[in-house]
Order: C-alpha cells, then sequence, then structure tokens
C-alpha cells in the first residue's frame, strides 16, 4: 500500500507549520506508524532544529538530492540522504526526515543553482518527482510522508501543493495578508490541471484564545476567512507562548496517557493538561480521515462495522488488512477483533497472537491475550506472557515498564511464586522515578507484602515506609468505593505487624462499609486472594481477617505482637 502524503503549506511564515508538522509525525509514531517527513522549505528550513528528533546537523539532505539528480539525470541512492530520528524515549513508530541539506558553504550555491521551472519543461520534472516517491515507498514503507512546504507563491511551493501529495494541509493566520496570499494558493489547487487534484484541509492558526461570541471580532474574522476560502474551518491551533519560543514536541509529554486520551478530552470538552497537544490530535484526526485507503483508514472501518455489526463489511475490511498490512501488528489485532466478534473468541486468539509476534510491545493485543489467558485460569500462560514483554524493555517507556513489574508481581502472588513477585517488585521500584504518592504506596505495599508471604515475617522497616506514606500523603475521599474498600483492606496488615491493631481493625471495618455501598455486580481486589473478587467473597474475606486479628495473627496464619499504643 502506497504511502499518503501529506503537505504543510502556509502563505506566511511565522504559523506554526513546521511545529504542527514535527508534533504531528510524533503522536503518529506514538501509534505505531511509519512517517517519512522531507523540509522542502529550503530557504528557511526549521525540522532539524527540533533536539527530540535527536538527528544529526550538516547531512545532505533535498538541495544535494536535487542537485546530483540535474547534474547527473540520473536519480542518486535515497538512503545517503536520510537519517531516522532518534527520540528521547523509545516510541511504537519510526520517523525519518529528509533535511533540506547540509546548510554549509555549498548549499546556497546549490539551492540557487537548481531550476525547478526548467527541470520541468525539460520533461525530467515529473519523473524525478514519481521516481523519488518510489524510492521512498521502496526503502522505507512509510504510512505518512509529511512535507514541510516553502512559503509564498513558488515554483517549490507549487511542487508541494500539486505535485506531491494527496493532501495540503493549509495553516493561516486570520489577518487579511495571510487569508488572500492563502486563498490564491487554494484557488492555484482547484485550477489544476489535473486528474486527482489533493484534498484540503484548512487550519486557523495561531489563533487568540479569546470566545467566539457571535459579534465579537474573533468570530468575524472566521466568517471572512470561511467566506474567502469557500472552505468551513474547524480545525484550529491556539497561540501558546511556550510555541512561540521553542521548537518542542508537545505530544511527547502525553506519551504515557497516549493519542486516544487527548481526543477524549476534546469529545468530551475536559480541562486540558496539555492544550496544543489536544489540538494537534484533534488535527490528527482530520488528516486520517481523509485517507481512505491507509491502516488506519480500514482500522476505523472494522470498528465501525463490527459497531453496527454489519458482518459483510467486516470481513471485507478484514481481507483487505491482510492483504495489504499482514506485517502490521494494529492490523493483526483487528483482524481478531473482527474474527471475535464474528467467529468466536479462539479464532480471535491467534491473531492476537501474531500480533504480539509482529510487535512485542502491542499493548491491546497484550491486554486481549492477558483477559483470555485470566478467564482461562491459564495464569501460568499470563506469566509467560509479561515475562516475555518485560524482555523488551528497551522497547518500553520507564513508567510502563513500572507498571509492567506490577502487573507480573501481582500474577506471581496469585500463584503464589513470593520470591518471583518480589523480585518484580523490587524492579517496579527500581524501574519508577518520580512517584506520585497513591503509586509509591502501591509498590511498597507489594514489595511489603510478597516478602513476608515469603519469609513468612514482616519487614518492620517496610511497615513503617508504609504507615508514614499513608498517614501523611494518602487521602481516599475522592476516590471510587472500590479502590477504597481495597486499600482499606491492604493497610491493615503493615498497620496490624507493628501491633497497631485496633487501628487494623477500624480499616478493615471501613474497608467492610466500602464493600457493603458498591453494587452488586461491582468486583473488588482482594488482598488476600490478589484477583478481583465479588462483594460477598470480599466481605468474607475481611470478615476472616478480623477474626484472625482477635487471635494475634494474620488471616494466613502469620503471628502478630500485641497492641502497641504506637511502634
Amino acid at each position: 500500500m502506497k504511502p499518503f502524503w501529506v503537505s504543510f503549506y502556509s502563505y506566511k511564515g511565522g504559523v506554526g507549520r513546521s511545529m504542527a508538522l514535527a508534533n504531528l509525525a510524533a503522536l503518529l509514531a506514538l501509534r505505531g506508524r511509519r512517517v517519512f517527513t522531507i523540509d522542502f522549505d529550503l530557504e528557511a528550513p526549521g525540522l532539524d532544529s527540533f533536539k527530540e528528533l535527536g538527528i544529526e546537523a550538516k547531512k545532505p539532505g533535498v538541495v544535494e538530492y536535487a542537485h546530483e539528480f540535474q547534474k547527473t539525470r540520473i536519480a542518486p541512492d535515497l538512503a545517503p540522504y536520510i537519517q531516522e530520528c532518534k527520540f528521547p524515549k523509545p516510541l511504537r513508530g519510526k520517523v525519518w526526515l529528509m533535511s533540506s541539506g547540509k546548510k554549509d558553504e555549498s548549499y546556497n550555491a546549490k539551492r540557487i543553482a537548481l531550476n525547478w521551472e526548467e527541470l520541468y519543461s525539460s520533461d525530467l520534472g515529473e519523473p524525478f518527482i514519481a521516481n523519488w516517491k518510489a524510492a521512498i515507498h521502496r526503502l522505507f514503507k512509510p504510512d505518512y510522508v509529511f512535507v514541510d512546504s516553502r512559503t509564498g507563491l513558488t515554483d517549490v511551493g507549487g511542487i508541494c501543493t500539486l505535485h506531491l501529495p494527496d493532501l495540503v494541509v493549509l495553516l493561516f493566520g486570520l489577518n487579511d495578508q495571510n487569508l488572500h496570499g492563502t486563498a490564491a494558493v487554494l484557488q492555484t489547487i482547484r485550477d489544476a490541471p489535473s486528474p486527482r487534484p489533493p484534498q484540503v484541509l484548512p487550519v486557523a492558526t495561531p489563533v487568540p484564545d479569546w470566545p467566539r461570541e457571535e459579534e465579537g471580532l474573533l468570530q468575524a474574522r472566521f466568517k471572512a476567512a470561511e467566506e474567502l476560502l469557500g472552505l468551513k474551518i474547524e480545525s484550529v491551533i491556539h497561540y501558546n507562548p511556550y510555541a512561540a519560543l521553542v521548537e518542542k514536541l508537545f505530544t511527547l509529554e502525553s506519551q504515557s496517557r497516549g493519542a486516544q486520551n487527548l481526543l477524549e478530552e476534546i469529545k468530551l470538552k475536559l480541562p486540558r493538561s496539555n492544550p496544543i497537544a489536544a489540538e494537534y490530535a484533534g488535527l490528527l484526526e482530520e488528516i486520517l480521515k481523509r485517507d481512505e485507503k491507509g491502516l488506519d483508514s480500514l482500522i476505523r472501518k472494522a470498528r465501525e462495522a463490527c459497531s453496527k455489526d454489519d458482518e459483510a463489511t467486516a470481513i471485507e475490511v478484514r481481507q483487505a488488512l491482510l492483504d495489504d498490512f499482514s506485517d502490521r501488528a494494529d492490523a493483526l489485532f483487528h483482524v481478531g477483533q473482527v474474527d471475535r466478534l464474528f467467529r468466536g473468541r479462539e479464532e480471535a486468539v491467534e491473531w492476537w497472537r501474531k500480533a504480539i509476534e509482529a510487535e512485542p510491545t502491542h499493548q491491546p493485543a497484550f491486554e486481549a491475550l492477558v483477559n483470555h489467558y485470566k478467564l482461562k485460569k491459564q495464569l501460568d500462560d499470563v506469566i509467560a506472557l509479561y515475562t516475555r514483554r518485560l524482555e523488551q524493555t528497551a522497547k518500553l517507556d520507564p513508567d510502563r515498564s513500572s507498571a509492567m513489574q506490577r502487573e507480573l508481581g501481582e500474577q506471581l502472588m496469585v500463584v503464589g511464586r513470593y520470591a518471583d513477585a518480589a523480585r518484580a517488585y523490587h524492579g517496579s521500584l527500581d524501574e519508577y522515578g518520580d512517584q506520585d504518592a497513591d503509586t509509591r504506596l502501591v509498590i511498597l505495599f507489594n514489595l511489603n507484602e510478597s516478602e513476608r508471604r515469603r519469609d513468612c515475617k514482616p519487614n518492620t522497616e517496610l511497615c513503617r515506609q508504609l504507615v508514614n506514606v499513608w498517614e501523611k500523603d494518602i487521602t481516599l475521599q475522592n476516590q471510587p468505593l472500590t479502590l477504597q474498600a481495597n486499600k482499606l483492606q491492604a493497610m491493615h496488615i503493615p498497620y496490624a505487624c507493628l501491633g497497631r491493631l485496633s487501628i487494623a481493625k477500624e480499616l478493615l471495618e471501613k474497608a467492610r462499609r466500602c464493600a457493603s455501598a458498591v453494587g452488586k455486580i461491582d468486583r473488588l481486589f482482594s488482598v488476600k486472594t490478589y484477583t478481583n473478587v465479588s462483594v460477598e467473597e470480599f466481605v468474607a474475606a475481611n470478615d476472616e481477617m478480623v477474626s484472625a486479628l482477635d487471635g494475634l495473627k494474620l488471616w494466613d496464619g502469620m503471628p502478630l505482637p500485641a497492641e502497641k499504643v504506637s511502634d
């Protein structure tokens, strides 16, 4: 399947064109996509200024590549002109950059010597572009190619808006100069003698963060823009003072939350901790809607068909995914999702396994397999999945690796492998950096409990740390009752191990009240079994724990010290 080519064009500079391109490329890489980027703004290049892309300066690029072709009339090998981006944290996908060029003493001479009009008049322009595009597809197999176009009405601008793209993202300010220049470019695109002119997506940016009242200035400028361009403007990037000062990949700040969470903030109108990243995520979705043949398009169609119970369409899309993307984990996972709905869970499991083989860190397939094995009580298979996943630590974000260690520890606790669980929790503690209080509490508790069960005696120092975090940093009031019940039940253990039995009993009583207040079908995590259990089972275990305390022991028989006023 050929990549979807997107040109980012602005009539004037200063509207954040390169910023948008770089952030959207990073966001796609977060989602596991392969993005090839080209800096075609040869007079004022900017993509290589993003330090987070991790590329080397003074490498040959567009200018040297095109100059070599113009000199020899033979397309040079593309690979030496390309760099793979090295992000600060591992991403699922890949991004490559073909920079504008070395920007050394010879750069300007070569750039000025390039005569694009002559190249096209000699009938070499179209073959050059066709060969270039084919080489990119053959060598890198990207899902998307993003082109950063030069501003103004130029020969290069014409190549970027007419000859290269499937879609032109038009970025513009709302003042008259921006709008009239953008309208002229848009008219050129519309009048181009092409059997398939590129689609156009207008983006207003940078927009002041003012209310769009019906009679206000901002609303008037939007109305004028839509009348002049003849397009509805739905994509907006607001002015961000930080973005005006530094070249930054804001979308990477939301790496742990992911692109989908950013979209939910938009749809639900939630307060955004990273507003510009959320707007970039919204813009990306508008771009993806316009790609009708790519992987994201097929996934979207598969989801829609499944949600509508449209088996015929779902099976057709399933086959298209296998025909064009059988080596991609996301495609294989969604083939499994179709089979799960229309052919059964066992059929789906094989595709989820294949997705993991294609991409060992693929989260949706991993979660689907874990849930399947848990349902089948195949806990050894669950543990094996986690173990293999953690072998890919270099490809995991440290926060995710820490969480994976905790989840593995939980499964090991269920099957009574307490020594292995303790090692997993130690790994979680080592991997995790600046924990919030709740996360630190969870890690410390699990470490303490795995060691207690392994050694059949408490770690007094760890118990003291737990009590200290609990009393100083933890607030339960705003947490769900199911979570409150779990934490209250769990925390009775360190208090009891320190001889503070009265407090331990109070915590268990509060846990019982919380559990009794939740819905009948809710499940609660019980520290006794390290599994989610029914309300009835949770309460029964809780009562067993209270009775054990009366006999100066924990429910599992470990002796406790007598009551102390304090430790």
